[in-house]
C-alpha cells in the first residue's frame, strides 16, 4: 500500500523578527506492502497565525517586484539571488516541501519508495504542459537528470544528487523510477530544489535566455540590466491559480534604490537585508514584513586551499578565529541573526549547542596560530556578490580585524556572473563569502550538494579529501537514522577542525511587501510560491 501526501495549507504571514525552530522527524512514503523506515528528515512545525488575509483571494492585478541586483542568469538547474523572485517561478518540481519538510504532490501524484532505500517511483500528473504547449512525460524527467551532470553546470547543487542514480528508467509516459546501488534515505531534500526544464527550450538557439517550465508563470520578456516581465499560466494544472495576471520584476544597482521605489509606491515587494530599514518599515502599517519561518540560509567563508597560505589548516583556523560572529549577528543584524561556526539551524539533527560557539572571536589565538605555522602577513582578496549591504559592513570590520594580524584584505565586490566563475572555478586570491542554505534539513543533503561543501565532483575551495568524502558517503547512504545521527558529532568535529569553508551566522530570509500582497506561502527552499498570492 502507498501512502498518499495530501496537499499543502497556507502559512500566514510573520509579523515577529524571529526564526521558528524545532526539531522532529517524518515518514515520508510507504512503500508496497512494507511500511518504509522512518527517514531522518528534519521538521518545523507551521507558524503561527499573526495576521490573517483580508478577504478572498482576487483574481487579476500584476505583481511589482524590486531586485537589488540581476540574476547571474536563468537557468532553472541554477540558484542565484534573485532567483526565487524571477525565473524560479516559471517552474514546478516532481514534490515540495511543506513547512514540517515532508514531501507533497508536485508533478508527482504519488511515489513508492523501497524500503532499503535504493528505489523510488514516481508517478506523474497527467495533462500537464509545458509553457510550449508540449506534454510534459517521464522522458522529460530523465532528461533532466541527466542534464545536471554536465560538469559545465558548476554552480548547481544538483548533479552531485543525479549521480546516486545508477539507473533511471521511464517505463511508460507517467511513470519513472530512480534505482541507486546504495540506500538514499535523505532523497526527499534535494528533489525539492530540482526544478523539471523543457528540453526542447533549454537545446535551442535562445537557450540562455529561456525559463520554460510548467509553473504558474510564463516568461515574456528579459531585458537585461532593467526588467522580466512573466504572464498567468493560463494552462496550469493548479485549477484556478494563479491568481495574479502575471508580476513585473524590476533590476535595481543595490538595495537603496529598490527600497526607494517601494516607499514611493512604484514596486509592491523586495526582499531586504537592511535591518534598520526592516524595523523602521515594520512600524508603518503600510508594509508587511514577512520573514521567512526556517530557510536554513546562513552565510560562510571559504578559501582557495590550492595557494598559500590556506594550504595550511592552521592559517585556515586562524582566520577562522579572527571572524568576529557576535559583532555580525548582534550589532549588524541587531540580533535578528544567530552567530555560529557550525551551519545548523536547531531544527537539524546536526544542531550541537557547544560546537556552535566554536571558534570565539580571538586575535590572541590567531596570531598564535600563524606565528607555530611560520606564516607572515601579506595581500589577499575577498569576494563577494553585489546587493548584501549587512556583510558588505563586516567585511570592512574583517579586514581592519586581519590588518592587526599583517594581512591586507582587499573587498572585491563582483557582478554575481563573474564571482560564479571566480568563485567555482576556484581563481579567487584568497577569501570568497557567500550565502548557503540546506542547514534545516538533513546534514547529510548541505555536505554532499553544496558546491562549498560537496566532495564531488568539485568544491569552491578545491578541497579534496578521502576521508571528507568517505565520512559524507556513509552519511548520506546509511539507512539506518540512529547511526546517521551517531556519525554526525564525528563530521561536525572534522568541519570545525579542517576549516576550509565556515560558517559565520544565519542569514533571515525577509521579503517586504506593501500591504496590498496577500496569499504568500514559504518554500522551505528558501523563496515563497507565488501561485496563491493576490492583491488587495
Amino acid at each position: 500500500m502507498m501512502t498518499k501526501i495530501g496537499t499543502m495549507g497556507m502559512i500566514s504571514r510573520r509579523s515577529a523578527l524571529k526564526l521558528l525552530v524545532s526539531s522532529g522527524s517524518a515518514l515520508v512514503v510507504a512503500a508496497c506492502t512494507t511500511p518504509a523506515p522512518p527517514a531522518s528528515v528534519s521538521q518545523t512545525t507551521p507558524v503561527p497565525a499573526t495576521s490573517q488575509p483580508s478577504g478572498s483571494p482576487k483574481q487579476g492585478g500584476m505583481l511589482r517586484i524590486g531586485l537589488a541586483a540581476e540574476p547571474a542568469n536563468i537557468d532553472g538547474h541554477i540558484r542565484t539571488p534573485g532567483s526565487d523572485l524571477t525565473y524560479w517561478l516559471a517552474f514546478d518540481r516532481l514534490i515540495d516541501y511543506d513547512q514540517k519538510a515532508q514531501p507533497q504532490p508536485g508533478l508527482a501524484e504519488t511515489w513508492d519508495v523501497a524500503p532499503d532505500f535504493k528505489s523510488v517511483t514516481f508517478h506523474l500528473r497527467k495533462g500537464v504542459t509545458f509553457h510550449s504547449g508540449r506534454e510534459f512525460t517521464s522522458d522529460d524527467v530523465k532528461w533532466n537528470f541527466m542534464r545536471v551532470r554536465d560538469p559545465k553546470l558548476a554552480g548547481s547543487t544538483l548533479g552531485a544528487y543525479s549521480q546516486w542514480w545508477t539507473s533511471i528508467d521511464a517505463p511508460d509516459k507517467y511513470t519513472i523510477t530512480l534505482k541507486s546501488d546504495q540506500s538514499r534515505p535523505t532523497l526527499f531534500d534535494t528533489l525539492q530544489l530540482f526544478n523539471m526544464l523543457d528540453q526542447t527550450s533549454m537545446e535551442g538557439p535562445d537557450a540562455k535566455s529561456s525559463a520554460v517550465g510548467t509553473g504558474p508563470f510564463v516568461l515574456k520578456e528579459w531585458v537585461q540590466g532593467d526588467h522580466f516581465t512573466f504572464a498567468k499560466n493560463a494552462s496550469y494544472w493548479k485549477s484556478g491559480k494563479p491568481y495574479l495576471d502575471g508580476f513585473t520584476a524590476r533590476i535595481f544597482r543595490g538595495e537603496q534604490p529598490a527600497m526607494n521605489e517601494l516607499e514611493g509606491g512604484s514596486i509592491d515587494a523586495m526582499r531586504m537585508s537592511s535591518v534598520t530599514d526592516i524595523v523602521r518599515l515594520k512600524k508603518d502599517s503600510t508594509y508587511a514584513v514577512v520573514e521567512h519561518p526556517n530557510p536554513g540560509t546562513f552565510w560562510e567563508i571559504g578559501f582557495n586551499v590550492t595557494r598559500p597560505p590556506f594550504d595550511n589548516k592552521m592559517a585556515r583556523q586562524a582566520f577562522n578565529y579572527a571572524f568576529n560572529r557576535q559583532y555580525l549577528a548582534q550589532t549588524l543584524y541587531q540580533g535578528t541573526a544567530v552567530p555560529s561556526a557550525l551551519p545548523w539551524s536547531s531544527s537539524s539533527p546536526g544542531y550541537d549547542a557547544n560546537k556552535a560557539g566554536a571558534y570565539a572571536f580571538n586575535l590572541d589565538t590567531a596570531r598564535s596560530l600563524l606565528s607555530d605555522a611560520k606564516i607572515s602577513g601579506q595581500d589577499l582578496d575577498v569576494v563577494l556578490s553585489p546587493g548584501q549591504p549587512v556583510v558588505e559592513s563586516m567585511m570592512q570590520v574583517y579586514q581592519a580585524d586581519l590588518a592587526k594580524l599583517g594581512f591586507n584584505l582587499k573587498v572585491n565586490v563582483m557582478e554575481a556572473a563573474a564571482w560564479i566563475d571566480s568563485v567555482n572555478n576556484v581563481k579567487y586570491n584568497g577569501v570568497y563569502l557567500s550565502g548557503d542554505n540546506n542547514a534545516h534539513v538533513n546534514p547529510g543533503t548541505l555536505w554532499s550538494s553544496s558546491p562549498g561543501w560537496r566532495p564531488l565532483p568539485s568544491n569552491n575551495s578545491g578541497w579534496k579529501n578521502d576521508q571528507w568524502t568517505q565520512l559524507v558517503t556513509t552519511l548520506t547512504t546509511e539507512p539506518d537514522a540512529s547511526k546517521r545521527n551517531a556519525l554526525i558529532p564525528q563530521i561536525n568535529d572534522y568541519v570545525l577542525d579542517q576549516s576550509w569553508v565556515f560558517p559565520i551566522c544565519s542569514s533571515p530570509s525577509i521579503l517586504v511587501t506593501t500591504n496590498k500582497l496577500q496569499g504568500l506561502v514559504p518554500a522551505l527552499y528558501n523563496g515563497w510560491f507565488f501561485d496563491a498570492a493576490w492583491l488587495g
